[in-house]
This record gives C-alpha cells, structure tokens and sequence, in this order.
C-alpha cells in the first residue's frame, strides 16, 4: 500500500511540474507574439523618469518614406480567454515642439483593461497583447518618434508600419449623397458641408483608408497643420450606410522654425489627426466637410514584414 501511495505521489509531482512549466513558457513573451505586430528594424531607447517611461523609437531609411505611416499601438501583456473581447484604457495627446519641429506622443492611462463578460472555457486562458487606442505617425527616418507612457503600468509600445497611396483628389458629389437623404436634413447638411464619395473595390479587405479634408496655400519651409477641427460619424434609417463628417474653420498653425530663403511652395495643408475608416465592399465612404475645404484620400495597406 504504502509503496502503491508513493508511486501516486511522483506521478502527481511530475504532473504539477508539466503544468508550471506550461505555465511558465505560456506567459513568457514568445517571439511569435512580438513579431505579429512589430517586424521592423526599429531602434527602441526605453528610459524612465518623473513617474513616465520614455519609448524613442528611431525609424530605418526607407525609399519614399512619404508612402508609409508608422501606427503606434500602447499594449499590455497579460493573460485573456479565446471568447471574450479586450481593450487598454486611455488615450494619445500629441505636442508639437515649435522650435524643433519634433512631435511629442503621450499615452495617458491608469493601466486598466476593459473585457466583455461571456462565460469562456477555462482551457482557453493563454497570453497576448492587449492593445489600447492607436495613433498615427508620418514615417520620417530623420526624426525619432518620442512616446512616453506611465511607469509602473507594465504598458509597452509597439508599432506597426503601413505603407500608404499618394493622396487622391476627390470631386465633390453633394447633390448625389443627398438625393438619399430626407428632405429635413437635405437643407442642414447642404448649406454647411460639401459631400464626398468614395467607392473602392480592388483592394485588400484589411486596407485602411485615410480621409483627409485641408485645404491648399502658399506657405514657407515650416510644418503647417489645420487647427479648431471636429470630426465624427453618423448614420439615420432613411440611408443604407455611415458617413462620416469633418468640421474646422479653416485656420492654420506652424512650427516656428527659420526659413532664410523665404521661399513659398503651394502645399495641401491638412489636420495633425487624420481619419481613418476601414473599408467594406458592400458601402461606399461618404464623408461631409465644411465648406471652403477640399477632401483627399489615402489607401493603406500593411507591409509584407508586419502583416500578421
């Protein structure tokens, strides 16, 4: 008996060790997960100080860097189920150096995740990133990307790069868009904003497209942004799809920086927050936008190293 009892008690140890081991291995980072997200050859500086942990993220050279974007996704490692949805609370606030030029990204959060409630099978727990509200940054191997976040939180940044279309001019079809609409908001939305169509069919599902209102002037060497905007989606029974409207009066801000020829070049002047919607086949993307602007577009796809 006492020889039955302790052949029992090894088996059971040696269970016990496959399952922390498991466990061990489970939690650890694997390269598979990083890699998902973050593929490029980016130079990370991680430092900490006044109760913030400052990421510089150095981007490599790349041909045409007009065509890519980098996105900048604040995550945490943890452990979730199969079955419910996961999200990092906060938000991105962006600065702007006027001297430098450079641009300054802060992720303010208390670290708490949001989940769904579904009853999920316990077999299903295993670790991944859990990822926060994104933001978008110009793809510019000459400036690094500074992004500070909480320290203490365990939040980590990573990034995935797009590469981008050249921006494409869109004639506006105000008239079209609104023979859908109901007559009381035909004269709302008809004496404030121009209407855009956008229809889209031979691209990837999961392309992204940038819709970019500004408007074009002659201005100097410094970087020039759109200010006092507002943006949003809407939708009523009466029309079989979203649309999405942008709002600004038309002023614009500027770095400060010295431009000894003084020279002006005639350049399209849009928001430091672009919008970006996802794409569906089955809807057009129609979009309202203050009168006075114009409307472009960009198709975004992932690049082959950070598809995942």
């Amino acid at each position: 008996m006492k020889k039955k009892l302790s052949s029992l008690l090894l088996l059971a140890m040696a269970l016990s060790a496959i399952t922390c081991s498991q466990r061990k291995s489970a939690s650890e980072k694997s390269t598979e997960a990083t890699d998902s997200i973050q593929k490029t050859d980016v130079s990370q500086t991680v430092t900490e100080k006044d109760e913030l942990r400052k990421y510089v993220l150095t981007l490599p050279s790349l041909q045409n860097e007009s065509q890519y974007k980098v996105e900048i996704i604040p995550s945490v490692w943890m452990e979730v189920d199969d079955c419910n949805g996961y999200g990092l609370q906060g938000k991105f606030e962006k600065s702007v150096d006027l001297e430098t030029g450079l641009t300054n990204l802060i992720f303010k959060s208390d670290g708490e995740v949001f989940q769904t409630a579904m009853g999920c099978p316990t077999d299903s727990m295993h670790y991944e990133y859990v990822t926060g509200p994104t933001t978008l940054m110009d793809y510019d191997s000459s400036k690094p990307i500074n992004v500070e976040v909480p320290a203490g939180k365990n939040i980590e940044i990573l990034h995935t790069v797009w590469k981008v279309s050249e921006m494409i001019p869109v004639a506006q079809s105000t008239e079209e868009i609104l023979k859908d609409f109901p007559e009381y908001q035909k004269k709302l939305y008809g004496s404030t904003y121009e209407g855009y169509m956008i229809k889209l069919t031979n691209i990837a599902e999961d392309s992204k497209i940038e819709l970019i209102p500004g408007i074009t002037k002659a201005v100097d060497c410094n970087e020039h942004w759109i200010t006092n905007q507002g943006s949003g989606s809407g939708g009523m029974v009466e029309v079989p799809y979203t649309f999405y409207f942008y709002e600004s009066d038309g002023k614009i801000s500027s770095t400060r920086m010295a431009c000894p020829d003084g020279k002006l070049t005639k350049k399209f002047i849009h928001s430091m927050n672009p919008m970006t919607v996802p794409f569906k086949k089955s809807e057009p993307i129609v979009i309202f936008i203050s009168k006075g602007l114009e409307l472009r577009y960009r198709i975004w796809d992932k690049t082959e190293t950070n598809k995942k």
